[in-house]
Order: structure tokens, then sequence, then C-alpha cells
């Protein structure tokens, strides 16, 4: 059954403010897992390549049941790893990567036992987020080629998802064709610009897309066909009512249980100059994460307003303004429910806020980050609720990790 939701027009909505006090906060302890030196070996992590910019293609890191998945887009080749920095495998463009010297090459699993490292080539052309399903499947955004671009109103439709077993090998269908999954499933036709990919609990595929006005998202069976299309125009999100209040959706991440999708929307605020009557500056006022309900095909009438506070110490002003807030960025949702934030306070130090279900604070701390040689910092978290990073300086990339996953675990024996 494919249903297409269309969410073009929202009832006002009537916003509650609150505030919170300030209080000492903890710091969340930071643990350095293992680092990469930055080169061209398949044990390295090419940060330049073949003149191509850093900042074209994407370096992420995903973790997955202890496992962490780096993709290292500059390089075309994806890297999976033990917390210990142990390279397992390697799926690489051979075309921009030389031969592995340390992995064995397309080595075969013996019996039902997958090789402990290897190397498998693959033509990745524009590698990005990575998912992992049930059965340890592997799954990786990629570009199609130039050739098989499609364009439709305005819009180019060049992403696909290639889909890997936990060995590296190439999946296929039971006809043993390619697995490659598009819009309306196995062999479907380009997808726009995929944000990002999950697995629920029950193996479904939700697939988060974004082209210049919409954001577009598929949600798969776990025989991958196509449920759910949803489409969100991003001129016409919920505003508040009786405010003059400018919207931006900022992210779109699924439930793990229900068939929700908790769309988080920014909301910033035109300052007009009392004497010349332009306007002076925009400034951020608030953020919420409301709950779209795929069943009912719309929002669920309460929305988590993230709580906020002022930039700097409490009373702080520069000349007669206070300082304008900073907004959290949402980082996704816990298998168990739970919303995590966070924001940079300044050079080094972050804050991570996690929300449970009713939009009730139940920790806010923060954590700091070395920023002396800091290149490029990509942030996520892992479905048990665990913060990880990869910190790519000049002569290594680093994956850390903060056990935020503790936190809602005590939460959770506290109330249980």
């Amino acid at each position: 059954m494919n249903i297409k939701i269309s969410i073009l027009f929202f009832a006002a909505l009537l916003f509650i403010f609150s505030c919170s006090n300030t209080y000492h906060l903890s710091t969340l302890q930071t643990e350095e897992l293992f680092s990469i030196p930055i080169g061209t070996m398949e044990d390295q992590f090419d940060f330049f390549i073949s003149n191509r910019s850093p900042f074209i293609a994407e370096n992420l890191i995903f973790l997955n049941d202890r496992l962490f998945y780096v993709v290292n887009g500059n390089a075309a080749k994806v890297m999976q790893y033990s917390p210990y920095g142990f390279l397992m495998l390697l799926l690489y463009n051979p075309n921009l990567n030389p031969t592995p010297v340390l992995l064995k090459k397309d080595s075969k699993p013996q019996g039902n036992k997958v090789a402990n490292r290897k190397a498998s080539e693959y033509p990745f052309i524009d590698p990005g987020v990575v998912a992992v399903d049930k059965e340890k499947n592997i799954y990786i955004r990629d570009k199609v080629p130039e050739a098989q671009y499609v364009k439709e109103n305005g819009t180019v439709y060049t992403n696909i998802i290639e889909v890997f077993s936990q060995s590296g090998e190439v999946k296929k269908t039971k006809e043993n064709g390619s697995y490659v999954i598009g819009k309306e499933g196995i062999g479907g036709t380009p997808f726009p610009y995929i944000e990002n990919m999950y697995i629920t609990a029950n193996d479904e595929l939700v697939v988060i897309c974004r082209t210049a006005k919409t954001w577009q998202i598929y949600w798969y069976t776990a025989s991958r066909d196509l449920a759910y299309e949803v489409e969100i125009d991003t001129g016409h999100i919920p505003v508040p009512k009786n405010k003059d209040y400018i919207p931006s959706l900022e992210k779109i991440v699924p439930d793990y249980h229900k068939k929700l999708l908790y769309v988080m929307v920014s909301y910033s605020q035109r300052v007009i100059d009392k004497f010349t009557g332009m306007v002076e500056r925009v400034k951020n006022v608030e953020s919420r994460v409301f709950k779209l309900d795929l069943l009912k095909g719309k929002y669920n009438a309460n929305s988590i307003l993230v709580p906020n506070e002022e930039q700097g110490e409490s009373g702080l002003f520069e000349g007669k303004k206070k300082i304008d807030i900073s907004l959290y960025e949402f980082l996704g949702v816990s298998d168990s429910g739970y919303f995590f934030f966070t924001k940079m306070k300044d050079s080094t130090t972050y804050y991570l806020l996690i929300l449970n279900g009713a939009g009730e604070t139940v920790k806010k701390t923060k954590f700091q980050i070395d920023d002396t040689d800091l290149v490029y910092i990509n942030f996520a978290l892992s479905r048990k609720g665990i913060l990880c990073a990869l910190i790519i300086e000049t002569s290594q990339a680093r994956v850390v990790w903060w056990r935020s996953d503790k936190i809602i675990e005590n939460r959770s024996n506290e109330t249980g």
C-alpha cells in the first residue's frame, strides 16, 4: 500500500512560553577511542584528494551496535571500525584509492564466519549517509552517473541507496539483480538529495530528502515496498498564532517504533529600528519539535518547546541590547524515545540537552572539544543514545564518544 501525504497547510498553533532556572552544569566525559592518520592508504583518512574540496564531499560518522562507519567522501570510501580502532571492512572506489595492502581484497566468508578484515571494490561516486538493518546489511547513499540524472519540475534527482552485506559484498535480489533502492523501492528511480536515512525497530527504511522548496520523506516496509510518501512544503510550516515569526524547517527524524515523524522548526523575528522603521537585524526566538502522525496524516496537537536561554552569562548586555539566543541543533531520538539536542557555547564548549517525550528536561550537561587543530567535525547519535563525533584535524581524524546513553539508562531505572 502506498499512501501519499502532502503537508501544505497547517492550523495556527497557540504557543505557551516557558523558562528554566540557571544551574551548574556537569561535564560529560569525552572518551578518545582511536585516531586515523591523514593520508591515502587504506587505513588512513584522505581529507584532500584529486584537487577535490573537503567541503564538497561528505565526511561523516555513523555508530551501530558498537561498530563505527566512517565515510571518507573525498576518497570515495567507507571504513568500518571496532571501538578499539580495528579496521574491519573497507569499501572503496579503486579509481581514487591505491590497492589495499593491509586488508585482504575480496576475501570470502568461511562457513558462517565473516572474514575478520576485508576490502571490497565499488565504484562510489559520492558516498554519504549510512544505515544498517537487522541482518547487518549496510545501506550507503550514493549518486548515479550524470547521464542517469532525472529532472522534474525544477528538481534534479541524483541520489540512490546501495546495499552491501556485512562482509562487504553487493547485495542482490532473489533474481540476482541489483538491490539498489530508489524512490519506488528496489530498482526505483533516483531520490533528490538524501539528508539522512534510518532503520526502524521493525526493520523499515525511512529516507529523508530535501529539495530547494520541499522536504520529501519515503517510508518503506521491511520488504522495501513504499508505504508512505510525505512532502512538506517549506513555505507552509507551522507558525505561532498572532506572531510575526519566520519559520525554518531544520530537521526531520522518524520514531523507531511508531509511524511518527519528528519535525523540528526554528523561529526568528525581524527587529525593527524604532527611529528608521527599517529592519535592524533578525534574531532567533525559539524552536519546537512537532509530531507528524502518518496514520492520521496530520500533526499531533502538542509540540515540544526546546528550552533556550540568553547566550552568555545571565543578564549580560552589549550596550543596551541583550545578546540573542543561539538555538539548539536537533541530533535525533533514541530508541527509548528521548530527544537529544546540542549547541556550541564557545570554541571548545558544547551543551547537550536531553528531553523526554513530554518535552521535560531530563538532563542538560556540557562537553569539551579541543579546537587547537580542528578543521571539521561531524556529530552522530546512535539508536541507543550514544553521542559520537568524527573530529578532523590537520594531521589526523579522531573518533570520540560521550556515553550519554548512561544518562537515559539511569533515568529509566529511576522511573521504572
